[in-house]
């Protein structure tokens, strides 16, 4: 998380229950959700409020997170 202007990549190395949540600019309404998939990926603006989610069906959630600043 950081303020300067980035992407962020989040790489899913496991299937996974754990989604990922992304909110409005209030930061309160989800807006949309990820559910972790084995070797699949999102790339999005850095600015976007985001969450993670502690799996319950699955012992792990796996990410590779990846910050680009430009």
């Amino acid at each position: 998380d950081d303020d300067s202007p980035h992407k962020v990549i989040l790489y899913y190395l496991n299937d996974s229950d754990g989604d990922t949540y992304f909110y409005s600019n209030q930061k309160d309404k989800i807006i949309n959700s990820i559910t972790p998939e084995k070797n699949s990926a999102i790339m999005f603006d850095g600015s976007v409020m985001h969450s993670g989610s502690k799996p319950i069906e699955y012992a792990r959630r796996i990410v590779l997170n990846i910050n680009l600043t430009y």
